[in-house]
């Protein structure tokens, strides 16, 4: 149980740290007329999601345990 409380609380902590610094316009390569763009660079934004790194962001890639715990920690922590 600490722990689970641990590995949350450090997550938060880095969305919240990250979110601070991502403010910037966000653009992404790759998802140029993909049916989840607007969603995409809306999470970008807000610092929820990073990408891949040099405006790839690889839409139809796939997710890790760990990038979801990230993106259901940052969406909880925006709302």
């Amino acid at each position: 149980m600490k722990r689970r409380f641990l590995v949350t609380a450090v997550l938060a902590v880095l969305c919240i740290v990250m979110s601070v610094s991502s403010f910037a316009a966000v653009t992404f390569n790759d998802t140029k007329g993909h049916w989840a763009e607007a969603t995409i660079l809306e999470l970008a934004e807000k610092g929820i999601i990073n990408g891949k790194g040099e405006g790839i962001y690889d839409p139809q890639g796939t997710v890790t345990r760990a990038e979801f715990m990230k993106l259901l920690v940052c969406a909880l922590n925006e709302y």
